[in-house]
């Protein structure tokens, strides 16, 4: 009896609704650049006259600017609501996507992905929504997580194709109009109106669970946050996560980008088809 008041739970968690949540932000903020970009690679080429080398140099240091902001974000989730950093994050790329409408150089094009893509993107993606499924997990985190993340997978089979009609419909200008419209009128709402910051807010346990989880005392730590950076920094561990992750991230990021174009230009490929692969 009492293993099943321990494991009782609403009708509904409220848990699984955010894990829906996650999953239709995945969905939407990969589908805007990380599955769109390997489409309008060549369409940005065109447009500004200038290489593959020059486009995926304004690719590359987006993502380095993302990255390289992580941490700080990172500080900043463990101290201010999820709901108001998704939203501030979301209005600025939604701000951004509405400035490409306008760019009409390749230097402008290349300040405004890396100030507003490279800089938000951290505040959306799954930095936040792996913060927000471990507030309110516990006993089956590793099932909310991959529903969440999940959004990204399934953006990948749909979008390209999506976004080869929109690109070809309306052009990658007001494409990205589009983009910035169901940011302010379904992303930035839906934020407002569902993300809770923890269980407790609603009087709940995570996982839905009667009782708190049981856990472990955290060892007491008189180190700076300073220290911590230094240990994690010089720890193998650490690196090894890093390069693996890294080098495999690669991979596939270059493959996004530039398979798209490639099988375009040198194998006549249509772009559809191309979305298709």
């Amino acid at each position: 009896m009492s293993e099943q008041i321990k494991g009782a739970k609403t009708p509904l968690f409220y848990g699984y609704i955010l894990a829906g949540y996650s999953f239709t932000v995945s969905f939407f903020v990969s589908s805007f650049f990380l599955h769109s970009r390997g489409i309008f690679f060549p369409l940005w080429m065109d447009e500004f006259g200038v290489g593959r080398t020059e486009i995926a140099l304004v690719v590359s240091l987006t993502l380095f600017t993302g990255s390289c902001l992580a941490p700080v974000l990172g500080y900043l989730i463990d101290r201010l609501p999820i709901k108001v950093i998704i939203c501030v994050g979301s209005a600025w790329l939604a701000i951004g996507y509405l400035l490409l409408r306008s760019v009409e150089s390749y230097q402008a094009f290349f300040a405004v992905l890396i100030c507003f893509q490279g800089v938000a993107w951290g505040t959306v993606g799954p930095l936040v929504q792996t913060k927000l499924m471990v507030n309110w997990f516990s006993r089956n985190r590793g099932m909310a997580l991959g529903v969440a993340i999940m959004g990204f997978s399934v953006a990948g089979i749909i979008m390209p194709t999506v976004a080869t009609y929109l690109s070809q419909t309306f052009g990658w200008r007001d494409t990205y109009a589009i983009y910035s419209a169901c940011i302010f009128l379904v992303l930035i709402p839906m934020t407002v109106w569902l993300v809770k910051q923890d269980p407790s807010v609603i009087g709940a346990f995570p996982d839905g669970d009667a009782q708190p989880p049981s856990q472990l005392k955290a060892p007491s730590s008189d180190h700076s946050t300073l220290q911590t950076y230094r240990e994690f920094l010089t720890s193998r561990a650490f690196w090894s996560v890093v390069i693996t992750f890294g080098l495999m991230n690669g991979v596939y990021s270059a493959m996004i980008t530039h398979l798209p174009t490639y099988l375009t230009t040198e194998l006549s490929f249509t772009l559809y088809d191309a979305s298709f692969i």
